[in-house]
């Protein structure tokens, strides 16, 4: 009676069992889900920047005179871009361009250059990108 061994409960087992796959895969699922947070904030970004473009075009677009109004693009940029997370005086940079098509109409262009930064190293992702976007319209007469 005395030298019977006594098994674990099956309980015991399966919870050790599921704490060790939990140990092994947690690293894995926490880079997983910075790479996901990063492509979000990479890929909002890349949105707002475009939307920062179209933004200063649409503005230059009203008359000749808003085409020509070059600080009044460029605040119209920067604040549709002020959302993003690194905005500095540098970053973006803005470049307006405007004039007259062959066929005599006038448009005004504007490009919008962000350089992105990741938070957190993650492989796969530059540790910087540049994200530029062009909009070009017709000026209004």
């Amino acid at each position: 009676m005395g030298g019977e061994v006594r098994k674990p409960a099956r309980g015991r087992r399966i919870r050790g069992q599921s704490l060790i796959e939990l140990a092994l895969l947690l690293p894995v699922l926490i880079v997983v889900l910075l790479g996901i947070a990063e492509f979000s904030r990479l890929w909002y970004a890349f949105i707002t920047v475009d939307n920062a473009a179209r933004v200063g075009a649409q503005y230059g677009a009203q008359s000749r005179e808003a085409a020509r109004d070059v600080a009044g693009i460029e605040a119209a940029v920067r604040e549709e871009i002020a959302t993003l997370f690194d905005v500095t005086p540098s970053n973006p940079s803005v470049y307006v361009l405007s004039g007259t098509d062959p066929y005599g109409y006038a448009f005004v262009s504007v490009t919008v250059t962000y350089f992105f930064r990741p938070l957190l190293p993650v492989p796969g992702i530059p540790s910087s990108l540049n994200l530029t976007k062009t909009s070009v319209m017709r000026v209004r007469p």
